[in-house]
């Protein structure tokens, strides 16, 4: 069983029915994935779909995740995160405090990122799903 959490941007293909999100969705729910929802993630599509008045949205985003495991930060996962944040910076690279964030939950909990903004995750020591990309034949 993998545990998955999704970005934003996957969460919001999903929600406007875009291929090949869905299907993959679908697949990995087939094979009893476990998912995780991230309480920055919640908070940036919910706002947005409240911005946006878009009731039908939003009661359809509440019940694909009603089932989900919350991830939530705690005080600790503060402290990780700003480690994090040194290493990345240490590095000459740099991170937007969400991505930060995320990568943190993804590690705490050992989850896969399913993001399609990969490129903002790299060397992170997360492992990432793009699900924007079709299924490839031999994960069929």
């Amino acid at each position: 069983m993998r545990d998955l959490l999704l970005d934003t941007n996957t969460l919001n293909y999903i929600l406007k029915e875009r291929q090949p999100a869905v299907d993959r969705l679908r697949k990995a729910r087939d094979e009893g994935s476990q998912f995780l929802l991230a309480s920055p993630v919640h908070c940036e599509l919910n706002r947005y779909l409240e911005l946006k008045g878009a009731q039908r949205l939003i009661r359809l985003y509440r019940r694909l995740v009603d089932p989900w495991l919350r991830c939530n930060l705690s005080f600790e996962d503060w402290d990780s995160a700003s480690r994090l944040w040194a290493e990345v910076h240490r590095g000459g690279r740099s991170i937007s405090d969400f991505d930060l964030l995320l990568a943190t939950l993804a590690r705490k909990h050992g989850a896969i990122l399913v993001t399609s903004n990969t490129p903002h995750f790299g060397a992170l020591g997360i492992i990432l799903e793009d699900w924007t990309q079709p299924i490839a034949p031999l994960e069929a």
